[in-house]
């Protein structure tokens, strides 16, 4: 298995998202013109980044002529991109440039994936490889947004015309266009909050560090943006939320507990909640909105658990954390009003993750487990390659690249990827056999969809009871989303209505968010 930020990998994925682009502007889907102004400026990055990085490095190996074959191919690639520039998408012009694009740029890609990147990794290995892959990303963040098909590629002229297009971009809008959806695959409503999403001019995370992509807009902010719009709250009230710590691996563990309004005195059922953020940002704020949608609906006590990130504390830190948080809340629930014996878990992404991870844990140790597990659009597999990973390479607010990134930063060495807390579609069925009812919910704009689903499979043929419910026209992180989104206050009705039967309170107590639900 390749490292996340391996030269190979990253070059392969820029291949396949401007595949994918192309193929959706020949079928004539979604918005044309920003599909073209989507390609334009990810293959001006791109090219950008294989001329500073990749083909320097393919010279000092004696590979000239095929560097200057790769380049000829650039030229006549960006020569077409200065035409999509200067004519709208539907012109004959902006077609017989499109034309000669894909033409150059599938066997390129085909030539570069199958022959040149294998040769190079020969050569200077495996190590040499991942270090060409950093320095590729870090000057596609710093990378042009247009073609530049006269002015020679060098770290002093990239990085001014950088600053050129930048400005462009905000002038004319593009900036915005590039952040959001083109597809035409997404409903109304969530069409309308990705748009909000690309309006807060969001950089792309894949080519930022850590420490650059936590200051970035989240889609929380966008789903708030909306609300704000429609005159509604972007998350619901509870009766009481308290943030306290309790004992971690690694320290004083943040937990916030959050207590519905009811009559109820209790004990009541408890939600241990795992946010998302891929183990590298994110925090309890950002996914507020879902754990006081599973309070509010479940009438339970969420505990929304706060593990560390990555990288400053890689795999399997975050794992560690939940898992002890889990074990307090199963030992420990009375002493805040809850009952130990009506815990489940619920996980959101990485959080979905490492939910399921805890649980196969649990029953590794011949622990109590929770009475059920709820496991929203979560990671089960790290190899990034399954039909949802194409269909989905241009999605937002996740897409490949951000997967693949994700989980660059999140493990310390590559043969991390292997362990079975990660990639839990390796988990044997001896080892998932009596774990608790599941439910699986995944979304269609998703690349993380099929390979949630492959895992319920999976603990279906090992005697899990297990449902998977696919929401159409919506993209990752959505289940949050209820106070502008129908689909995900029936995401999270549907979600509260199978922990309440596994709690044994059955009663229906209706939609909480105010969507109109169809």
């Amino acid at each position: 298995m390749l490292h996340p930020f391996d030269l190979a990998n990253l070059v392969a994925a820029d291949h396949r998202l401007a595949d994918v682009l192309i193929g959706r502007i020949e079928r004539g889907e979604g918005d044309r013109q920003v599909l073209v102004d989507q390609l334009s400026v990810a293959l001006s990055m791109h090219a950008a980044a294989e001329e500073l990085v990749c083909y320097p490095a393919e010279r000092e190996l004696g590979r000239g002529p095929e560097v200057d074959e790769n380049l000829e191919d650039h030229q006549v690639i960006k020569d077409a991109l200065v035409v999509l520039d200067r004519f709208e998408a539907d012109t004959p012009e902006a077609s017989t440039a499109l034309a000669a694009i894909a033409d150059v740029l599938r066997e390129h890609a085909r030539i570069e994936e199958d022959e040149q990147l294998p040769g190079l990794r020969r050569d200077i290995g495996d190590d040499q490889m991942v270090e060409l892959g950093r320095s590729f990303r870090d000057h596609q963040a710093k990378a042009p947004t247009h073609a530049h098909p006269h002015a020679p590629t060098t770290p002093l002229t990239a990085a001014g015309t950088a600053v050129v297009d930048l400005v462009r971009d905000a002038v004319n809008g593009r900036r915005k266009e590039v952040a959001t959806d083109a597809s035409g695959r997404l409903d109304l409503q969530a069409q309308a909050v990705v748009d909000a999403f690309a309006d807060l001019a969001p950089k792309p995370l894949h080519v930022l560090h850590p420490e650059q992509a936590r200051r970035q807009p989240t889609f929380a902010d966008a789903v708030a943006r909306v609300a704000d719009q429609l005159g509604r709250e972007p998350v619901e009230p509870v009766g009481s939320v308290e943030d306290v710590t309790v004992p971690g691996p690694g320290g004083d563990l943040a937990v916030r507990i959050y207590r519905p309004a009811t009559d109820d005195v209790g004990p009541l059922p408890v939600v241990v909640y795992v946010r998302g953020g891929g183990w590298v940002i994110g925090d309890l704020d950002t996914y507020d909105a879902t754990a006081r949608g599973l309070c509010r609906r479940t009438e339970a006590i969420v505990v929304s658990v706060d593990h560390r990130s990555a990288p400053e504390h890689p795999f399997p830190a975050a794992h560690d954390d939940v898992l002890a948080a889990t074990r307090w809340v199963l030992a420990d629930a009375a002493s805040f009003g809850g009952d130990p014996t009506r815990v489940a878990i619920a996980g959101e992404s990485a959080g979905g993750n490492m939910a399921a991870a805890t649980c196969v844990a649990l029953a590794a140790a011949g622990d109590r487990l929770p009475v059920f597990q709820l496991l929203v659009y979560p990671v089960t597999s790290t190899a990034l390659d399954s039909p949802a990973v194409v269909d989905a390479a241009d999605a937002k607010p996740l897409y490949p690249g951000l997967a693949n990134w994700f989980l660059g930063y999140a493990v310390a060495a590559v043969a991390d990827l292997a362990d079975r807390r990660l990639n839990l579609v390796a988990v044997p069925a001896a080892e998932l056999a009596g774990l608790p009812p599941t439910l699986v919910v995944t979304a269609e704009r998703d690349p993380l969809r099929d390979d949630g689903e492959a895992f319920a499979d999976n603990l279906r043929a090992a005697g899990v009871s297990v449902e998977v419910a696919r929401y159409d026209g919506v993209p990752h992180e959505f289940f949050g989303a209820a106070a502008v989104l129908d689909r995900a206050a029936q995401a999270q009705d549907r979600s509260a209505a199978a922990l309440r039967a596994a709690f044994g309170t059955t009663e229906d107590v209706g939609p909480r968010s105010g969507v109109a639900l169809r």
